[in-house]
C-alpha cells in the first residue's frame, strides 16, 4: 500500500507537467470553385499526371524522360529518398528493438614462483534491455518516424513535379527564341532591299542621303538583334541539355525548330484537389505529422520510463568448473529534477508545430494563389492570341495587295517591303504571344498538382491527423 502511494505522489505531478493539446487544427478553407474561366474539356487523371502527353510533342516527352532518368536534380531526389528510407528503417529498429549486446572477457594471470600456478578467467553475459512502452512513447515515435518518411518521399516528387515543368518551359522559350530569330532574318533581308532601294534614290537624286543613313542604321539594328537571339537560343538549348543531366553535350545534340503549337485545354478541377495533387501540401502535411510526434514524445518525457532488463552469464576458472548466472531485472526513472529542463523543451516542440501548422496554411493558400493565378492568365492569353491571329490575318491581307500591286506595276518596291515588314511585325507579335499561352499552361498544369504520381495517391490511403486524441490523453 505504501509503494502504491509513493507511486501515486511521484506519478501525479508528472503527469500534470505533460498534459499538452495537440497542434491546432489548419486552416485549410479555399474557395469551391475557381473564379477564372476555364474551358469545359477533363481530360482523364492518368493526362494530368503526364500532362506533357496532351501536346502531343515527340521532342517533349523524350526530354521529360530523360531529364527524370538522368537529370542531376532527379537523381539526387532519389538519393536523397534511398536516405530517408533507410533512416527510417534505422527508426524502426530503435523503437522495437531491443538494446544491449553480447560481452566477453578472458582473463590470464601468472604465479610469481613455481608454489602459485597460472590461472585462468573466462566469462560471458548477454544482457539486452527493452523498453516498456505504457504511455504511448512508441506509437509516438512511429508518428515522427513515419512522417520524416513521407515528407521526403513527397519532397522527392515536388522535385519531379518541378523538374517537368522546366523542361517544357524552357523548351517552349527556346522555340519562341528560334520562331523570332527566323523571322528577325526575314527582317534583315527587308530591311536590306529598302536599304538598297534608298541607296539607290540617293544616287539619282530622289531622296536625301538621310533616308539611305536611317535605312543602313535599321539593318545594323536588326543584325544586332539577331545577334543577342543567337546567344539566347545557344543559351537556351544549354540549358535544357543540363536539366537532361548532358550539360557537356554539343548544342548540335538539342536542335530546336520554330514550331509553336496551341495548349491544351487545362482540367476541370475545383481547388479542393489541390489538397491532394499538389505534392508541396503533402509534404507540409507530413511535417506537421512528424512535428506533432515530436511534440507528444516532448510531453511523454515527463513520465516515467520503465526497463525490462535480463541477464544470462557464464564463467569459468581454471581448476573448477563452469558457472551461468540469469538474472530478470526492472528498473524504472522517474524525471522529477529534469522537470524545468522538459519543460522548455516541450515548450519549443509547441512552437515548432504552430510553425509546422503555418507553413502546412500557407501551402495551401500559395497553391490555390497559384492555380486562380494561372487560369486567369491563360485565359486571358488565350484570348490574346486570338486577336493577335487576327491582326497577323489583316497584315498579311495587306502584305499580299500591295505584293499583287508591285507586280503588276501599281506599287513602288518599298511600299511593298514595308507591308511585308508590317506582316512579320505582326507574326512575330503572334509568335511571342503563343509561346507566352505555351509556357501558362505549363504553369496551370504545374498548379494544379499534374506531374506525379506517387504510390500514396494512387491507392486513395487517407492522410492521419496529426495528433490523435488518443495520443492526446496518453499525453496527459
Amino acid at each position: 500500500m505504501l509503494m502504491k502511494l509513493w507511486g501515486v505522489v511521484l506519478i501525479a505531478p508528472l503527469a500534470g507537467a505533460c498534459a499538452v493539446s495537440a497542434p491546432r487544427a489548419p486552416d485549410l478553407a479555399v474557395p469551391a470553385v475557381y473564379a477564372a474561366p476555364r474551358p469545359g474539356a477533363d481530360p482523364p487523371k492518368s493526362n494530368l499526371e503526364h500532362w506533357w502527353r496532351l501536346y502531343q510533342d515527340p521532342q517533349l516527352e523524350m526530354l521529360v524522360a530523360q531529364a527524370l532518368e538522368g537529370g542531376f536534380d532527379a537523381r539526387l531526389a532519389r538519393a536523397r529518398l534511398a536516405e530517408a528510407q533507410a533512416t527510417r528503417g534505422a527508426a524502426h529498429y530503435q523503437i522495437y528493438w531491443p538494446s544491449g549486446g553480447l560481452e566477453a572477457s578472458a582473463n590470464h594471470a601468472s604465479g610469481d614462483d613455481d608454489s602459485e600456478r597460472d590461472i585462468d578467467r573466462y566469462a560471458a553475459s548477454f544482457s539486452p534491455a527493452w523498453e516498456l512502452d505504457l504511455f504511448g512513447r512508441r506509437a509516438a515515435s512511429r508518428r515522427v518516424a513515419e512522417g520524416d518518411l513521407h515528407s521526403a518521399e513527397f519532397t522527392a516528387e515536388a522535385t519531379r513535379w518541378v523538374l517537368v515543368a522546366q523542361v517544357a518551359d524552357n523548351l517552349f522559350a527556346a522555340r519562341g527564341l528560334a520562331a523570332r530569330l527566323t523571322e528577325a532574318r526575314e527582317t534583315l533581308r527587308i530591311q536590306r532591299a529598302l536599304e538598297a532601294s534608298a541607296q539607290a534614290k540617293v544616287e539619282h537624286g530622289l531622296v536625301p542621303a538621310s533616308d539611305a543613313a536611317q535605312t543602313r542604321a535599321n539593318v545594323e539594328t536588326i543584325r544586332s538583334e539577331i545577334q543577342d537571339l543567337e546567344a539566347q537560343l545557344d543559351a537556351a538549348r544549354r540549358v535544357l541539355l543540363a536539366l537532361c543531366g548532358r550539360g557537356r553535350a554539343p548544342l548540335d545534340e538539342m536542335p530546336i525548330l520554330p514550331r509553336i503549337g496551341a495548349p491544351p485545354a487545362p482540367p476541370a478541377t475545383v481547388p479542393g484537389d489541390l489538397l491532394s495533387r499538389r505534392p508541396d501540401i503533402r509534404e507540409a502535411h507530413w511535417r506537421l505529422a512528424s512535428a506533432a510526434g515530436r511534440q507528444q514524445l516532448a510531453a511523454l518525457a515527463f513520465l516515467p520510463t520503465l526497463t525490462l532488463s535480463p541477464s544470462l552469464g557464464i564463467s569459468k576458472v581454471t581448476g573448477s568448473d563452469t558457472a551461468s548466472l540469469w538474472s530478470l531485472g526492472a528498473g524504472a526513472k522517474v524525471p522529477l529534477l529534469d522537470i524545468p529542463r522538459l519543460r522548455k523543451t516541450l515548450d519549443a516542440r509547441r512552437a515548432v508545430s504552430e510553425q509546422q501548422v503555418l507553413a502546412y496554411e500557407r501551402s495551401v493558400q500559395t497553391a490555390y494563389v497559384e492555380a486562380e493565378t494561372a487560369l486567369a492568365y491563360l485565359d486571358s492569353d488565350t484570348r490574346r492570341v486570338t486577336m493577335l491571329r487576327a491582326a497577323e490575318r489583316d497584315a498579311a491581307i495587306g502584305y499580299e495587295a500591295k505584293h499583287e500591286g508591285y507586280r503588276r506595276g501599281f506599287n513602288a518596291l518599298q511600299d511593298t517591303l514595308v507591308a511585308e515588314g508590317a506582316w512579320r511585325q505582326a507574326r512575330i507579335a503572334l509568335a511571342g504571344a503563343e509561346v507566352t499561352a505555351l509556357q501558362r499552361s505549363v504553369q496551370v498544369f504545374k498548379a494544379l498538382g499534374g506531374g506525379w504520381s506517387p504510390p500514396a495517391a494512387e491507392q486513395g490511403a487517407a492522410l492521419p491527423p496529426p495528433l490523435s486524441s488518443t495520443a492526446s490523453k496518453k499525453a496527459g
